[in-house]
């Protein structure tokens, strides 16, 4: 029987709703899933402390290594685990493979140059001036934290004449200078 790996950064299966789903699609095709974090793994013995859901829960099993790894969870979190992840690959495919935060992405895009007339502008800024400096130059930006993902922390921000209309998951705002300016000084 095939055995996929499913490796996350929480340690606990049911900490993960995803988990429940992707072991039932497995059985359902004849696998089954190990699910694991990069603590869990001996490189020693070639073995995985994990959790294979069975007769209705999960159980903690000591397994060998899976045939393919689906590495999801926390990119961050999981390059905490370098090291274990680049022993694994050695040995075993993975599905998935990190290409980089935001700003990266953005840069490997432009540098490829095929793709550079499609880009948006974009800049990496940690000061208000320059901020603010982008915010007159093109008059409505979108507001990304660089190591966000699934769009959470995502602002549009318009200037108004001396208002600036922001737009921050759905809802609509306005505020003065001093108030966008406390406002990107807390993120």
């Amino acid at each position: 029987m095939e055995l996929i790996g499913m490796l996350h950064h929480r340690k606990l299966p049911m900490n993960v709703t995803k988990a429940y789903a992707y072991a039932a699609v497995c059985k359902a095709e004849g696998a089954e899933m190990l699910f694991f974090s990069p603590r869990a793994v001996n490189l020693e013995e070639k073995s995985i402390n994990g959790y294979i859901y069975k007769n209705g829960i999960w159980q903690n099993v000591q397994s060998r290594y899976p045939d393919v790894i689906y590495n999801t969870g926390s990119p961050i979190k999981l390059n905490r685990s370098k090291e274990i992840i680049s022993a694994l690959k050695k040995h075993i495919p993975f599905t998935t493979n990190s290409i980089g935060n935001k700003m990266r992405v953005y840069k490997r895009l432009l540098e490829a140059d095929e793709f550079s007339k499609y880009l948006i502008p974009s800049h990496y800024t940690r000061s208000f001036k320059t901020f603010f400096e982008y915010l007159n130059l093109y008059k409505k930006i979108v507001f990304k934290p660089v190591g966000g993902h699934k769009g959470e922390g995502i602002v549009f921000i318009e200037r108004s004449n001396d208002d600036f209309h922001l737009n921050i998951n759905s809802e609509d705002l306005i505020y003065s200078w001093n108030e966008l300016k406390v406002f990107f000084q807390k993120d």
